[in-house]
């Protein structure tokens, strides 16, 4: 038995240079299509090597390289989002507090949330007759800010804190002034 030996035709070799963009597999100089058509032994057989083509405009190195940076960036990325959401404060389910009220000693406020994206509030005017008022609504979390959308259409904002809620102006904005600490709700209960 001989060794098989291939005769290239030079002809279709590849004219690009060391710094080629055509994208194909082979060295400068080297066909881009051959056939080997030797005879094997006694000139009985002849043996056809497959075909190699051009890859369009990407090697399978260059392959390879796009799903190694494609993995990498998706990983990349699952890590940053698992990073940035375990740094915003869970939502508690229950907040209680005493917010300020200018008629009454305070509002003792329960606010419980629930996973469907609904909330239920009760408001109590510490010592008033006839000073409880409940509502529920929606909410939508938006980072650490909460938007509660009451049935009737009133908008309340809090700002989601570690452990408690802090109640944000009628635009969404720190309440300032002396009182600013005291429009504090605080975690009573977890999911």
């Amino acid at each position: 038995m001989s060794k098989e030996r291939c005769i290239y035709n030079y002809a279709n070799k590849c004219d690009c240079s060391e710094d080629d963009r055509c994208g194909c597999t082979y060295p400068n100089n080297m066909p881009h299509d051959f056939t080997c058509n030797q005879p094997i032994a006694n000139n009985t057989k002849t043996t056809q090597v497959p075909r190699f083509r051009k890859s369009g405009s990407k090697t399978a190195r260059s392959h390879i390289e796009h799903i190694l940076l494609f993995v990498s960036l998706f990983i990349t990325t699952i890590v940053l989002t698992a990073c940035f959401r375990r740094s915003e404060p869970d939502l508690c389910q229950i907040y209680n507090g005493l917010l300020p009220a200018a008629s009454s000693v305070g509002i003792d406020t329960t606010i419980t949330f629930f996973p469907d994206e609904k909330f239920t509030e009760t408001d109590i005017y510490v010592g008033e007759k006839n000073g409880t008022f409940n509502s529920k609504g929606t909410y939508k979390r938006r980072g650490n800010k909460l938007i509660l959308t009451a049935e009737s259409g009133e908008q309340n904002f809090y700002l989601l804190e570690k452990g408690k809620i802090r109640r944000l102006d009628i635009n969404g904005q720190p309440i300032v002034g002396n009182l600013a600490d005291f429009y504090i709700l605080k975690c009573q209960k977890t999911f």
